[in-house]
């Protein structure tokens, strides 16, 4: 039986405006390797609850959604 009870976790949602080829690239070079790092995103506790969003142009969240890092 699905529990469907609210969840007692703090949701957080996380937004990242970014745009233009040069600050693509610092996104993909920098930002999102820091992101994902150990101790980062990967170690909250309510990330099952949580949101992490892009705010961009097309053709920025195509290079972006192509990178390898976008997938984790």
């Amino acid at each position: 039986m699905p529990n469907n009870s609210p969840s007692t976790e703090p949701r957080f949602f996380f937004l990242m405006p970014v745009w233009g080829e040069r600050y693509v690239d610092y996104l993909l070079t920098f930002g999102l390797p820091t992101l994902l790092s150990p101790n980062n995103l990967p170690a909250l506790p309510n990330r099952s609850v949580s949101q992490f969003t892009f705010i961009t142009r097309v053709e920025d969240e195509k290079r972006i959604r192509a990178s390898k890092l976008f997938a984790m």
